[in-house]
Parts: structure tokens; C-alpha cells; sequence
């Protein structure tokens, strides 16, 4: 939207407007899980809201995707950068993401692990049974992670290093995207420059140094929004 003249903001925002029975339909999955707070616990209840909340969005946008492609019809030249097409520079972006992980995973073996990763080391150790256990108690909202670390381990081993290690990859790859993302819209030295900016946040260094979840949501979320303008974009159901 930041890129849009206004009127053309308001006039998407007016083509993409939900309609009252999709409102209904959102509130109604959404609002169930929390009516079984008592029986399923807070936790699950409120899991079962984010996956409510986020299956009525992605549907309700698949339903109004011809909306949104025409409202974004005038401003298709915003797909394609002034030096080139929008897939090109590919071999900037995954070096921007190898440096990147890098130099997030510099010295990743030397810091003692502390208490939120060693509850990712614990519970990727655990058997299958084990951790389904531990599931239905404490931890849900962790569980993908929980089950991606723990395959990770079975085949890395559980050493500090090998432990943070998919973290420092994923904030590579979050980089990739962003600088992917940059470059659907500007030229490849701005988008270059947004990715180094982004590489250089200490949040962002900071989350590919522990072994703990945040650097994946930050590789999905750029993925997904990656995804999302190639699809826009490139338009066809297989892309959706």
C-alpha cells in the first residue's frame, strides 16, 4: 500500500471489502475455539483460534483475488523494476543470504545455552511419544518447531553449534526474501540496500544466534509475503 497513490489505496481497499457473510464466517471460526477455553485449556483453545483466524483470512483472499488483481491492474509497471525483470538477481539474493548466515553463526558454539533453549534441546531430545506428552501440557504453541528441531537433532547431533545453526539459516533466507521482495519494486541497488539494512537489524542477528523459533516466523512471514507477489504477479491457480 505504501507504494500506491492514496486514491488508488482507497479504491483497492473498496474492491477488496468483505462482505457480511464472510464477516460471520470468520467470527464464528474464530470465536469457537475461545468458547472451549474451559474444556481445552487457554493454550489450545488460543491455537486453535490462530489456525481459525488465519484459515478465514487466506480463504476470504483467495475468494477476492480477481478483485485484488484488478485493482492492481494500473500499477503493474510497479512489477517490473527499472533495470530488469523481477526474477533477475537471484545470485545477489542467496549471496546476501550466505553472508548473512554467516555471520550469524560466528562464535554460535561459545555462549552456555540459557533457559528458553535449553527447553528447545530438551524437547527436541525427546522421543515422539515423549513430546506429545509434554505437548499436552505445556508448549503447544511451540510444537512445529519443537517437531523440526527434533528432526533436525536426529541428524545433526545436539551441540550448541548444530542447535543454533537453523536459526542462522533462516535469517539467511530471510534476507533472501526481503531483498526479493525489494526488488519486485525497485531497482537491484535499493533492494540490495534494504537487504543489508535488514541483515544488519540487531534483532534480526540476534534471533539467528539462539536456538529458539523467532528466526523461522521471520523466514515464513518473508517467504509467504514472497510468495504471495509472485502469485499476484504471475496470477494462474497453480501459482494460488
Amino acid at each position: 500500500f505504501s507504494c500506491l497513490p492514496m486514491s488508488q489505496t482507497l479504491q483497492m481497499l473498496g474492491r477488496i471489502r468483505l462482505s457480511l457473510r464472510w464477516t460471520i464466517v470468520r467470527c464464528i471460526a474464530c470465536g469457537i475455539p475461545l468458547l472451549l477455553i474451559g474444556p481445552l485449556g487457554g493454550q489450545r483453545a488460543l491455537f486453535l483460534w490462530s489456525i481459525g483466524a488465519a484459515a478465514t483470512f487466506y480463504w476470504q483472499f483467495w475468494l477476492h483475488r480477481d478483485s485484488i488483481h484488478a485493482a492492481h491492474a494500473p500499477q503493474r509497471a510497479l512489477d517490473e523494476p527499472s533495470d530488469g525483470s523481477p526474477e533477475a538477481g537471484w545470485g545477489v539474493s542467496c549471496a546476501l543470504g550466505v553472508i548473512t548466515a554467516a555471520v550469524a553463526s560466528i562464535g554460535n558454539s561459545r555462549p552456555a545455552l540459557w533457559l528458553d533453549e535449553v527447553a528447545t534441546l530438551t524437547s527436541a531430545t525427546r522421543s515422539w511419544g515423549e513430546l506429545a506428552a509434554m505437548l499436552h501440557h505445556v508448549d503447544l504453541v511451540h510444537a512445529p518447531y519443537y517437531a523440526l528441531m527434533h528432526l533436525w537433532v536426529s541428524v545433526a547431533g545436539s551441540s550448541s553449534a548444530m542447535l543454533r545453526l537453523p536459526s542462522a539459516l533462516c535469517v539467511g533466507v530471510t534476507v533472501v526474501a526481503i531483498h526479493r521482495v525489494v526488488r519486485r519494486f525497485m531497482d537491484g541497488r535499493t533492494a540490495v540496500l534494504v537487504a543489508v539494512v535488514a541483515a544488519c537489524l540487531p534483532r534480526v542477528l540476534w534471533a539467528g544466534t539462539e536456538a529458539r523459533e523467532q528466526a523461522l516466523a521471520m523466514a515464513l512471514a518473508t517467504l509467504t509475503t514472497l510468495a504471495l507477489l509472485r502469485a499476484r504477479h504471475l496470477q494462474g491457480r497453480r501459482h494460488w
